[in-house]
């Protein structure tokens, strides 16, 4: 049975150049697909915060490990401070932590995030992070701001003023109630077997007894601080809501909230034409690339091309 592939590469041995030609243009294509430019994704997170338990964490908030049972028959632990002052809330309102999505079109990115930071400044919040890119033209950027949940709707609409267009806007919220009166009450226990610690250790006769106690209480008191750390953030998440506004001055850059939304003509010829914009500066700069590696190829190419010449005519 013949090979199907035995055409192929008959013409191949036949026309080396067109083939090397073409191997080039598969390559040049697939290179600028490859760099295609998207617009920016949804985050659902600060770049300073990781998910937890279904709430956002600050990355330098340390995580109590899960409480084990050590030879002693106690729970060991995790960092030194005081832990006889336990804060023993008990929220009667749920605890919601909100965090709200913005796409805004707007004239001056540096500008709308320099006036972005002072607004939360003035209601009560504060700055987490923002970043600026392609600050000459086609300027695109984040920022992300806490502001009194009380204020969110202030915050919000002010917000909307300093952009020429509001692109797309999102809620998410996440009830973190039951999360925060778990570890109030992990440090109930917590607090409560340090102060059996320490009476263990006032009482302790032997020095190994004493050293046995030290290391168990300090173990106690890093996890203790460790929670006290988590709850004050859950309790910050309830209090101050975060906001998250991607900025650009082109709508074609800003993210959309909803992917299914009506049909308008003129998007999707502004998407066509950048593609194509985008598709042809990738072609330019692949053909720069081959013009500067031409010292390497082209010699290689030429003694392949002579050498094949003269093993024909052999």
């Amino acid at each position: 049975m013949s090979n199907p592939l035995s055409p192929l590469f008959t013409w191949i041995k036949a026309n080396k150049l067109s083939a090397f030609l073409l191997a080039v243009a598969a390559f040049l294509i697939l290179r600028v697909y490859a760099g295609s430019v998207t617009p920016m994704p949804y985050r659902n997170f600060d770049s300073d915060t990781s998910y937890r338990g279904g709430v956002m964490m600050d990355s330098n908030v340390e995580v109590a490990s899960a409480p084990m049972m050590a030879k002693t028959g106690v729970l060991p632990i995790v960092g030194g401070g005081n832990a006889n002052t336990v804060a023993e809330i008990a929220p009667s309102d749920q605890m919601i932590a909100r965090t709200t999505y913005l796409s805004l079109k707007v004239q001056d990115v540096p500008e709308v995030i320099r006036q972005s930071e002072v607004l939360a400044t003035q209601l009560g919040g504060f700055f987490v992070n923002s970043s600026v890119s392609a600050a000459d033209e086609d300027a695109s950027g984040s920022i992300t701001l806490r502001v009194p949940s009380v204020k969110r709707d202030e915050a919000l609409t002010q917000l909307r003023q300093l952009g020429v267009r509001v692109i797309s806007e999102s809620i998410q919220g996440t009830d973190i109630t039951d999360e925060f009166q778990d570890v109030t009450e992990e440090l109930r226990i917590l607090t409560s077997t340090k102060t059996r610690f320490e009476s263990l250790l006032n009482k302790a006769e032997t020095i190994a007894d004493m050293l046995d106690a030290q290391r168990e209480l300090l173990n106690l008191q890093r996890q203790i601080d460790s929670l006290k750390g988590q709850q004050e953030y859950l309790k910050k998440s309830a209090e101050f809501t975060l906001i998250t506004a991607y900025l650009s001055t082109d709508e074609l850059a800003l993210p959309y909230s909803t992917p299914g939304q009506t049909w308008r003509p003129g998007v999707v010829f502004k998407e066509a034409v950048r593609s194509f914009l985008v598709n042809l500066r990738g072609l330019g700069n692949t053909a720069i690339w081959i013009g500067v590696y031409t010292p390497i190829w082209l010699p290689i190419l030429g003694g392949y091309i002579w050498w094949n010449k003269k093993r024909s005519n052999n």
